[in-house]
């Protein structure tokens, strides 16, 4: 039987005493307590669930059966958040639920939230993220990014079959996007070592297909049409993220876009029902 979480788990994972819950939960106007402790403790009491019903007034606002979307910043070669978001608005539909662009990270007015069930992060810097999960109330969910909380489901790619596939290879080159997401850079690194360069315009595609061995292996279809203009295609090892690609180079790999978008909001929906399952989901193909 799962353990009901009380107010002293609350009060630890804030940082505060079991009083201060107390005072913020109950709204206590006598008591000096400063806006950034009345919103953490409201957010903690949120995420693990603690919603007695003298605080759930102020903890739920009603469902509103949309879901906002909110994609970090891009290079101009990655338009794999298009297509990504794309698949996610198809499979929010599937549920019946609707998709709610938000503005830019930069542009998001914090104090004027939209009337949204959740948010789906995709690809934040974790300075990005711990903004974002500060100041909204809302189960997040984290796509192509790792945050290392258990509080919060992280989706992303994992690359173990893809490597497995390229030990028949002495050499190659990975060309990737670099993520605006630090740790999950890092985990790109971790997996593909030496082999990985990563490319945020066409100068840095050219730089690696001059300096680094062949075969290119492309993550995505923009990076394979930039190789295409520098290499031979006999040196390029497209891997897609969607299996409507039509370029001329065979796909050596295919990471299906609809797939991690299936799961991306089947966590969300676990995160709105508090469905006690594994948070870190590496998407395998």
């Amino acid at each position: 039987m799962e353990k009901k979480v009380t107010i002293r788990d609350v009060a630890r994972e804030a940082g505060v005493s079991v009083a201060t819950v107390s005072y913020v939960l109950n709204n206590r106007a006598d008591q000096k307590i400063s806006a950034e402790t009345k919103k953490k403790v409201l957010q903690i009491a949120n995420l693990l669930q603690f919603t007695p019903s003298y605080a759930a007034k102020i903890l739920t606002t009603g469902k509103s059966n949309i879901i906002g979307i909110l994609p970090g910043a891009s290079s101009d070669l990655d338009f794999l958040h298009i297509d990504f978001i794309n698949c996610l608005i198809r499979a929010l539909s599937a549920k019946g639920y609707r998709a709610m662009i938000l503005p830019s990270f930069s542009e998001n007015e914090t104090e004027q939230q939209p009337n949204i069930d959740g948010i789906i992060c995709i690809d934040l810097t974790q300075e990005q993220f711990l903004q974002l999960s500060d100041s909204y109330l809302i189960p997040i969910v984290c796509a192509d990014m790792i945050v290392d909380h258990y509080l919060f489901f992280q989706i992303y790619n994992d690359y173990a079959e893809l490597r497995k596939k390229l030990k028949d290879y002495g050499q190659y080159t990975v060309l990737c996007n670099p993520p605006n997401n630090e740790k999950l850079k890092n985990f790109l690194s971790e997996v593909f070592g030496g082999n990985l360069r990563f490319c945020a315009d066409y100068a840095s595609v050219q730089s690696a297909v001059s300096s680094a061995p062949a075969p290119y292996v492309t993550l995505g279809d923009h990076l394979t049409l930039c190789t295409m203009t520098l290499a031979d295609q006999d040196k390029i090892l497209p891997v897609p993220s969607s299996t409507n690609y039509k370029l001329p180079v065979p796909p050596f790999f295919i990471l299906d876009m609809q797939k991690k978008a299936e799961a991306t909001v089947q966590a969300m929906f676990d995160a709105m029902a508090r469905n006690v399952v594994e948070h870190d989901l590496r998407i395998s193909y």
